[in-house]
């Protein structure tokens, strides 16, 4: 680039046109700079504040040389103002390999740590999947063939949740999925205290309430923000029509007496901290329902309580499917 520059000079100085040799020679020179005519092919160094906004990032070398990318492909980091249960190196091989198989999809790896450990993350990286359980992975068939929502094969489903789900993961997901998660999502109905709804008939008919058209105007009793809340329903307004709620918190001894089929497996204690981030398992309940066991399966893994025999898949059952 130094040879073809240093041409066109000598070109420009030997032509009849003087005055515009001059001003094309100070114009090359004032933006030699820019056009990187005497850089050699090197970029310009990093200024302080740029050193520091990448600093704050761990880059993992790709084709790009570790470089953000222009939109074209997905960019790997590792924060490193997070305080990593894993090892570097775990962290960035984890990452690369959910690249390949499961792109997709994306990782929080803050909460990822959180839920499984690191020798977890090897046996992904060695073997392709999370390492579950024999009792996580019945929880899992049984959870599959009671879906209403999805009707695929236990054996092939389970397989690609393997690469990625943990089992800490997974098993929150049955869990909130079955009638004590719905309680701790959605709360539970309990018959509200107000004479507007002595009569819950009144001006509505017997149709509307009793086919579910029409809300009973029951109280609800759910977790909100790690605390448990009492949503009392005071009628509507008289003059705009709209429903008017009162909030009162609770107090979780009391859920025993509110809700219907309630029980404390242990002491009283507050069932929210489930939900929790990370999750507490510390406040085993159950709530009763036909059809379903005394405690789900998820939950009592979970809450570290002996496990119960799971029903045996039927004969029938479409294994055909894998």
């Amino acid at each position: 680039m130094n040879k073809i520059f240093l041409f066109i000079i000598v070109h420009i100085m030997f032509s009849n046109k003087l005055i515009w040799s001059i001003v094309i020679i100070c114009f090359l020179l004032g933006f030699s700079k820019y056009l990187g005519l005497f850089s050699h092919g090197q970029k310009e160094p990093f200024t302080d504040k740029e050193k520091d906004a990448l600093a704050q990032f761990n880059l993992v070398h790709s084709s790009n040389g570790g470089y953000p990318t222009d939109g074209i492909g997905p960019e790997i980091y590792v924060n490193n103002r997070v305080k990593n249960k894993w090892s570097e190196s775990v962290i960035k091989e984890f990452i690369r390999i959910q690249a390949t198989q499961n792109q997709d999809v994306i990782f929080d790896m803050d909460m990822i740590q959180l839920q499984a450990t690191q020798k977890e993350a090897e046996e992904l990286i060695n073997t392709g999947m999370w390492p579950w359980s024999q009792r996580t992975r019945d929880i899992y068939v049984d959870a599959i063939s009671r879906s209403t929502m999805s009707k695929k094969g236990p054996l092939n489903s389970m397989n690609n949740d393997r690469t990625i789900y943990n089992e800490n993961a997974i098993l929150q997901m049955i869990a909130l999925n079955d009638k004590e998660g719905q309680f701790l999502i959605e709360g539970g109905r309990v018959p509200g205290t107000s004479r507007a709804f002595a009569d819950p008939y009144s001006g509505r008919g017997t149709y509307g309430i009793n086919s579910g058209l029409i809300s009973n105007d029951n109280d609800l009793i759910q977790c909100n923000k790690g605390k448990l809340e009492r949503l009392h329903s005071l009628g509507n307004d008289g003059i705009t029509g709209a429903h008017v709620n009162q909030v009162s918190e609770v107090d979780y001894k009391q859920l025993p007496s509110l809700v219907k089929g309630f029980k404390f497996i242990k002491e009283p204690c507050d069932p929210c901290v489930a939900l929790n981030s990370p999750a507490d398992y510390t406040c085993p309940f159950s709530i009763k329902k036909k059809g379903h066991p005394l405690i789900s399966f998820a939950w009592e893994k979970l809450w570290g309580l002996p496990p119960s025999p799971i029903p045996e898949l039927p004969s029938g059952f479409p294994y055909w499917f894998n």
